[in-house]
Formats: structure tokens, sequence, C-alpha cells
């Protein structure tokens, strides 16, 4: 023991009068920095590392040879320091990348050639220290190391890519390996390296190439116009950078600073990160696994990470990967609530954008639709197009091309839960069918997808019972298959059955709506809309696999004409030239129809109460006070009491058809308040309010006036007794 420290105590000792000599001598400022860094780049591991008798490394200062950059490259280095790269905390994401790549390249130089490989037994690993006392910043790599030609070729020259070349060796190699290989090579620009040199002064590299009989070298430099290069010892395989902080970036020298920055950005890279000795990435890319091959508990552990949620498991877990036409890696979970429901706030796109388990942007816009936004998941592809920093995205149309596929991949897992798991599935529709919603209104291209799975109330189902439009088809086609076969060009010619929807407040006035009155009484299925944007929705699809989507509330409902006439021409006419002249131009159309069986009349082809309520909000919000009510189309039923009645009032004397006239201004006024037009305390509330009054005296004299007669048409008789 006491031989080591002798040892360890000489290799420092000789270390520092070096540096002391090259500095009284007015030696080259590459070396300068040395008094600085090898004092604060004293390698000392914790059991989880390697040996921590390994010595410091160890420069002849006799040796530096001094560089300078090409004026074009210095212009380069200035760019890359102060304008490439948005934020200063990449420069983790960069070293820690290039230190994966030097891992990756020595392993696979292990599985092809293990005896050309220096020191095999050691461990593949990237270790960070920090030091606030001496403001620094290290990170080394057991990797595959540089030689001085290699320092020179790699670290001298910004922008050439030495995991690029390595990567282009293998493919003209055509070796067995470089397709895995490869795939996890993050590197292509060679410009990340330098990113330390927005956070740093000065920055040295100790660097051993894998191969036997290979020296190791230092490389120095300030950033500012040359760098320097001497041989070095007690440097074992790979590469160390030790950077000197600026003053404005003290807060890299913080060891939480540090691991906040790694698991953001390089949580997943394929080796253990140390901090300190503290391994901080244990978490492996579950996204690179086969799907079938994760475990449920796998990705609720997952899932728990990404959303920052430890508690809950997701609905739905959609793992999916692709060659062709798009390399990409994928798992997006539904989650299993709606936090919009609950006041939150709009949620935030919680999809991030990996490259090669490198993160490249959270919350990742315009590669899932808006409507999506709920969702929670990794996406990784090497095709993505990045700039120089790897911080933008270049090819939009690519991008929308992943967009796209991973769109039509987790809406057909959605839709197949409907069979499979039809639970989960109306759960998903009652959590998430809003957002569903949206997407119709905002999203033509997906409108027919997004749709199905969207469920509704039903007249043909219970109360708490809902369908989709496809199990809705499917009930009115076997509805269908049981009638009586027709000829078959006849049934070609025939068009198809409408899909019939009513909008209401809930589902027990839908039932109560004189509008269901003839599907009731035919036997056939209607939705019911009790979502403000159901009727939109409608309106944007319109045709759903061949079939009409159909208020009931429109005229398009039609006649089933059964040969007979409930009233004569002339009888016809008198009504219908009353229903006019009393109302005027609140009409645009009167006439007979035998749809209602209990009902007097009805408003048709009007808009929905739920449209006109937005309506009215939008006009509020403008100032422009209360909507006037256009002018209507009017459904008489001719069988009704009523309207039988008003028949022969309408041509008795000029008493009786001023009673008629407010008949029919209330049974108008009636139909208003049925179809969801008359909803406010508004004049024409009052005045109908006003005329059931009139009506109810009307039937008070009329009632008086009966008795008066009785009690005459008695008198008479007695006398004539």
């Amino acid at each position: 023991v006491c031989v080591c420290v002798c040892v360890m105590l000489r290799s420092v000792f000789v270390g520092i009068a070096g540096v002391r000599s090259t500095l009284a001598g007015g030696s080259k400022s590459g070396v300068r920095v040395l008094s600085r860094t090898l004092h604060s780049s004293l390698a000392s591991f914790d059991d989880v590392g390697s040996a921590s008798t390994e010595e410091s490394p160890l420069v002849n200062e006799a040796q530096v040879k001094k560089h300078s950059f090409k004026a074009e490259t210095n212009k380069l280095l200035d760019i890359v320091a102060k304008s490439l790269y948005s934020e200063k905390e990449v420069f983790v994401r960069e070293l820690v990348s290039n230190a994966a790549d030097a891992l990756e390249k020595v392993r696979y130089l292990q599985t092809t050639d293990n005896d050309t490989v220096v020191d095999p037994e050691v461990e593949l690993a990237i270790r960070i220290t920090t030091d606030k006392e001496n403001n620094t910043f290290t990170i080394e790599d057991t990797g595959i190391g540089m030689s001085e030609d290699e320092l020179v070729e790699n670290l001298g020259t910004i922008a050439r890519s030495g995991s690029k070349a390595f990567v282009e060796e293998l493919t003209t190699k055509g070796e067995n390996a470089s397709a895995s290989t490869s795939d996890n090579i993050i590197g292509q620009f060679g410009v990340g390296f330098y990113a330390g040199f927005m956070v740093g002064d000065d920055i040295t590299v100790f660097s051993k190439s894998y191969k036997k009989d290979n020296p190791a070298n230092m490389w120095n430099s300030d950033g500012i116009g040359s760098y320097s290069l001497a041989p070095a010892s007690n440097v074992t395989r790979g590469t160390k950078i030790v950077i000197k902080l600026r003053d404005d970036a003290k807060e890299f020298a913080s060891d939480s600073e540090i691991q906040r920055i790694v698991k953001k950005y390089s949580n997943f890279v394929g080796f253990p990160v140390y901090i300190n000795g503290e391994q901080v990435n244990s978490v492996q890319p579950l996204w690179m696994k086969s799907p079938r091959e994760i475990t449920d508990d796998e990705h609720t552990e997952f899932f728990r990470l990404l959303s920052d949620n430890s508690i809950d498991s997701p609905m739905f877990s959609i793992a999916y990967s692709v060659d062709a036409p798009i390399h990409l890696r994928s798992i997006v979970y539904i989650p299993p609530m709606n936090f919009e429901r609950f006041g939150m706030g709009r949620t935030e796109n919680n999809v991030s954008l990996y490259c090669r388990k490198v993160l490249i942007k959270q919350h990742v816009e315009n590669l899932l639709p808006d409507w999506l936004r709920f969702a929670v998941g990794v996406v990784d592809s090497e095709d993505i197009p990045l700039n120089l920093s790897r911080e933008m995205l270049q090819n939009s149309a690519l991008l929308r091309k992943m967009g796209t596929i991973l769109t039509n991949r987790i809406l057909s897992h959605i839709e197949k839960q409907a069979t499979e798991d039809r639970e989960s599935f109306m759960r998903f529709s009652s959590e998430f069918g809003n957002f569903m919603r949206e997407g119709v209104l905002q999203d033509d291209k997906n409108k027919d997808k997004l749709v199905r799975l969207i469920a509704f109330p039903s007249t043909a189902l219970g109360e708490n019972e809902k369908t989709t439009l496809t199990e809705y088809i499917a009930r009115m086609e076997e509805s269908e298959n049981t009638e009586e076969l027709v000829d078959e060009e006849k049934e070609k010619e025939k068009e198809k059955e409408p899909i019939y929807f009513i909008s209401a407040k809930n589902r027990e006035v839908a039932l109560r709506s004189p509008y269901l009155e003839k599907m009731q009484s035919t036997g056939k299925e209607v939705l019911i809309l009790t979502n403000s944007l159901d009727e939109y929705v409608m309106d944007r699809v319109a045709v759903f696999e061949g079939r009409k989507l159909v208020s009931v509330e429109s005229s398009n409902i039609g006649d089933d004409d059964d040969g007979t006439e409930p009233m004569s021409e002339d009888d016809k006419s008198v009504l219908l030239g009353a229903f006019k002249n009393t109302l005027g131009e609140k009409l645009t159309e009167a006439k007979l129809s035998n749809r209602l069986t209990s009902s007097p009349a009805i408003i048709v082809d009007h808009e929905s109460a739920s449209k006109r309520m937005m309506m009215q909000m939008l006009s509020e919000q403008q100032g422009l006070g209360a909507l006037p009510i256009p002018p209507l189309s009017l459904e008489i039923n001719p069988t009704h009491p009523l309207i039988k009645q008003l028949i022969p009032a309408l041509g008795s004397n000029d008493a009786s058809k001023k009673h008629a006239g407010v008949v029919i201004e209330q049974l108008f006024d009636n139909a208003l308040l049925v179809a969801g037009i008359m909803t406010e305390a508004n004049t024409e509330m009052v005045k109908n309010v006003e005329r059931i009054n009139e009506l109810c005296l009307l039937s008070l004299n009329a009632i008086d006036n009966k008795e008066e007669e009785e009690k005459k048409n008695e008198e008479v008789d007695a006398s004539a007794e």
C-alpha cells in the first residue's frame, strides 16, 4: 500500500513540477491550463466504477505541439460555440452522445475481433464528475478512443464526424453486425464536441485508442484560434474530457443539475451513465423492444415515468415499429382519464421525439394532430431530418408522414377495442369522445375514422347504453335482411336507409319529442345527440358508409302515402290559408303531414336548439342581443282533434274565426317551444303567456255560454209543456 501511495504522490508531483517549469519558461499556451485541469481531473471512482488506484494522466511538456485552426474553421468554431444551440445545457447531451458512440464502436469491435481491443475487461460505461470547488465538468468513457492522428482529424477539424465515417466503413465492408451497430450510432455532424465551448473557456481531452501499443495523447484548446497536442501517460482506453467552466456556467458543476439534464436528454442511451459514482439512467428504452415482448407491468412502469404519474395504469398501450417506408419505433399510451374535464386547463402535447435513443424535442408539435394531445409517448427514428444542432426538424414532409403512420395506428388500435374490449372502448369514448369530436370538425382527412370512435345514446338501447355508427348500421342491415326479398335491380336503385338522429338536452326529453312519433310507430332506431358538438359532427360527416345522416327534425323524413286523404281539398285549402294569413311572415311554408301521431304541429328544417344556443352566445359576445326568429316551415297533423276542430271554427262567425286565429298562433308557438327555438323570457314568450291566458278565458266563456244556452233550452221546453 505504501509503495502504491508513493507512486501516486510521485506522479502528481512530477506532473505539477512539469507544469511549473512550463509556466516559468513561457511554454505554449495549450499546456498552460494543465495546472488547473490536472488537479481537478484526478481519477477517483467509487466501488461502482473501476479501480480507484488509477493514476492521473501525465503530460510531457517538452513534447507539446501547437497547431492553429484554419481561418474558416476558427470562424465556424465561434458560430458553433455561440450561435448553433438554443440552450447551453445541450452540451451535456452532445458529449454523452459522443461517448455512447465511442462505446458502441468498441462493443462492435469486441464482437468481431476482440483480440485487437486493449483492456477488453473494462466496463463499457460513461462517467461524469462535477467539481464545484475547481469549477470543472469532466466526462469520460471507455470506448474506442483516438490516436494522435484521429485527435487532429476529429477535433482539429470541425464538422468532420468520426461516427459517420465509422458507419460508412462498416457499410462499405458489408459487415454482418453493421446494421445493428449503425442503428445505435448517434453522431453524424461532427460538431457536438464543440458545444463544450458554450460553457467552458478551456477544454482538455485525454484519449487512448483501442489499438494495442498505441500511445495516449492530450489535446487542449481555449477555442480561440489554436490547439495543443502532446503525448500523455496513465490514460486508459477511451476518452476523458475536462471542461474548465466559465463564470456564467457554474451551474454545470452541480451534480443535481447534470443529473436533471442527463435524465432529460440521455436517459435511454445504451450504456450506464454514472454521475459522481451514481448510475442515473437505469430505465431501459422500452420502445426498442419487440412490441410482443413488452409486458403489461413494463408498460405501466414506463407510462408512469413518461406522464409523471406514480399511481395510474394506461387505458391503452400502443407499441409499434416499422422499417419501411420510414424507420420508426414508438410507444403511445392513452391515459386513464381526461384531465381537461376537471378544469385543469388545456392538455399539453406529451409525445417526445428521439433519434437513436437521444432526446431531440419534448412535447414535439406537428407530429400528432392537436386532437390527440392527450396521448403520452415516445417516437424514435433514425430518419429524422435534423439540422446541425439536432434541435430542429428540417423536413416537415417527412415529419407529417411519420405523424400519419402513427395517427392511423392509434385510431385503428382504438377501433379494434370496440369488439375486443368493449368496456374499455366505452370508457375511452366517455373520457376522450370530445377530442374525437374536435378531430372530426378539424381534420377532414381523418373524420370518417374518428366518428367511428364516438358512442351515442339510442332509442333502441337501454338508458345507460351507447352505440357507435358502425353498430347502428349492423343492426339496421340485420333488420333489412329479415324483410321480404325484392327484385335485385330495384334494390340497386333504392337509396340506402339513412341514419337518423335527434338533438335533445337529455334522453328523457328526446323520447317525449313529437319528432320521434313517426320513428317510434315504425320501429326505426334514432341516435340521441346530447353533446353540444354532436350535431356539428353529423353535419361535418354527412354520409357514413353510403348512408346519409338525417335529423328527424328535418323535412327529409318524408311521408308514407297510404292512399287515403285525411281531409277534403276544400278543408285543406281553408286550413292552410288560415295558418298563412294568421302567421304571415313567420311562415315560409305550411303543409299537411302524416308523420305525427299525437302532436298537432311541428317546425321542420330549422336550426336545432344546440346550434341556436351556440349562435345566441356568439351574438351576445358581439353585443348584438337576442337572435331574431327567422321564417319557418310548419308541418300540420290533420288527424289531431285540435286541427279537426279548427275547420268548423274557421267557417263560422267572426268571433269563432278570431278564436281560431288565437289557437293557430298558440299552436305555432308551441311548436317553437318543442323545437327549442323559443327558450327565453323574451317578448315572444310574454305574448305566448298572454295568449294562453286569453285561451283560458275563451274556454271559460264557452262553458258559460253553453250553460246559458242549455238553461234557455230548458226554459223553452218547460214553457212548451
